[in-house]
């Protein structure tokens, strides 16, 4: 999922609440893949929880973003920025060691 399908995500979450909604019911509503969606449940359980004794899913009220729709996607946000610099930061490193071997390689 990219950032933009993230966002539209914790918007609808937001919009159900405190009933939560079914990944079915999300999936048909913000054209994201249901696969795709359970595996960012799975993997986000600070931004996302299951309703207990149901199929559904709510923003987590006790988790440390409180279900606070603003919180959360700032968070996104920043998360997406430390990843493009991570990125950046292996090109960088990988350009270096390239231009070493070339430099001892070098008579």
């Amino acid at each position: 999922m990219n950032l933009d399908d993230k966002i539209k995500l914790i918007e609808a979450l937001a919009e159900t609440s405190p009933k939560g909604a079914t990944v079915i019911g999300l999936s048909n509503k913000i054209n994201i893949p249901q696969s795709s969606l359970r595996e960012f449940f799975q993997s986000n359980k600070d931004y996302i929880c299951s309703v207990a004794g149901s199929e559904k899913y709510v923003l987590n009220r006790t988790g440390p973003f409180q279900a606070s729709k603003d919180a959360i996607i700032k968070d996104l946000y920043l998360r997406e920025q430390k990843s493009k610099e991570q990125v950046i930061w292996v090109y960088i490193i990988i350009a270096f060691l390239t231009g070493f071997i070339v430099a001892e390689s070098l008579p």
